[in-house]
């Protein structure tokens, strides 16, 4: 074997290693020593693909053709996905076009067109081209799969509200794959979104006896227990803990503890969904309801610098009759937000508004601030510009 192969060869192994960084390295010692080589090109751009790097991935891709103009119609599609991950559908659909011409039975070719036209809302040719690639290989699952994914948002429900070939289409996956709990989760979120609930919760439970770990199907079982079955808020709040990790379980957990009146609990629970969302507004509104005013203030003071967190601080503080600290803390919320939306309430929220009109002035004391409430307030209110601020 020659120093040329040796080299192909250890690429190949970082390559297979998903070493694509070193694979890199040996591909381009290859091509210093043979430029024109078309398949390390093609090496080369697989490994940039790989490594996310789709516009060198396009170069090494489109040098390949330059140098092997009749190539493979795999060459084409590598290319046309390359050129859909960065959004350029123009050149995708060109590219997947031309791997078809050169094989109008290119299954993959059938595939991708199939995402991109849907990427494109020409829902009824993705229809076109994934109905294809199954006429070529009817016992891949997958197809029937993407076809029922892809249909799950067509417009052309029936007068029940639903395409009921997305049924047909999980069934048919199922029916070729059953071991798979993707293809049963998927079918209960469509049973679920037409108000099967029955058919939804069996689903549910299988994708689980499948796989034990699928934490979006704890969390869509205990969704549906809790909302959709009465009297479960046990057995719901036991599947959102099975589903630990997901971040919207943390807030439904908190949800069920809220209705059980067990407000430390869940405190605690959203407080851990909060270190993973920006959901402040609706999951404090809770807590200001509830009169659970010290506790927010031990979750705000944790994130100074965002602005929903000063924004509740400041609704906690007109909670507490507090009126100076709280437009404070709102215009400490314009600041770190400087367009000054938050976002409904926050945009309706009067004493919010009003900040907007006392933010330029500076830093004033609350005594100050009192007096402009109390005096300047019901004038704001009764304007026009404040009104329609």
């Amino acid at each position: 074997m020659s120093d040329f192969d040796d080299l192909v060869k250890e690429g190949d192994e970082f390559f297979k290693k998903e070493e694509y960084g070193e694979a890199i390295k040996v591909y381009t010692l290859v091509l210093n020593n043979d430029p024109y080589d078309p398949e390390i090109h093609v090496k080369m751009g697989d490994c940039y693909f790989e490594l996310e790097n789709y516009k060198k991935a396009i170069l090494f891709y489109n040098r390949h053709v330059e140098l092997n103009p009749p190539c493979h119609p795999e060459i084409y599609d590598k290319l046309g996905c390359a050129y859909l991950y960065i959004n350029n559908y123009d050149n995708a659909l060109e590219c997947y076009k031309k791997s078809l011409i050169i094989n109008p039975n290119f299954e993959k070719g059938h595939v991708h067109l199939c995402t991109l036209y849907y990427r494109k809302g020409d829902y009824e040719k993705a229809k076109e081209h994934i109905d294809e690639a199954i006429k070529l290989n009817p016992n891949e699952p997958e197809y029937y799969f993407k076809k029922a994914e892809h249909l799950y948002y067509y417009e052309d429900y029936d007068e029940e509200g639903y395409n009921p070939e997305v049924i047909d289409c999980y069934n048919e996956a199922i029916k070729l794959n059953p071991k798979n709990p993707k293809y049963y989760f998927r079918k209960g979120e469509a049973f679920y979104d037409i108000e099967r609930i029955d058919e939804a919760l069996e689903c549910y439970n299988k994708a689980i006896d499948l796989n034990p770990e699928y934490l979006e199907a704890h969390f869509a079982k205990g969704f549906l227990l809790y909302y959709d079955l009465e009297e479960k808020e046990e057995e719901a709040l036991e599947e959102f803990y099975k589903s630990n990790g997901y971040a919207s379980a943390y807030r439904m957990i908190g949800n069920i503890y809220y209705y059980l009146k067990d407000y430390d609990r869940a405190f605690k629970f959203y407080e851990r969904y909060l270190e993973e969302s920006d959901e402040w507004l609706s999951i404090f509104s809770k807590f200001i309801r509830s009169g659970k005013l010290n506790d927010i203030f031990k979750i705000t003071s944790k994130y100074p610098e965002n602005p929903y967190a000063k924004y509740i601080e400041g609704k906690t503080y007109l909670m507490n009759n507090n009126l100076g600290k709280a437009i404070n803390s709102f215009i400490s919320a314009l600041n770190l937000k400087p367009n000054g939306k938050l976002g409904y309430p926050a945009d309706a929220d009067e004493y919010f508004t009003i900040s907007k009109y006392i933010c330029g002035s500076g830093d004033l004391d609350d005594s100050l601030l009192e007096n402009i409430l109390k005096n300047a307030f019901p004038l704001f209110k009764g304007c026009h510009k404040f009104q329609k601020n």
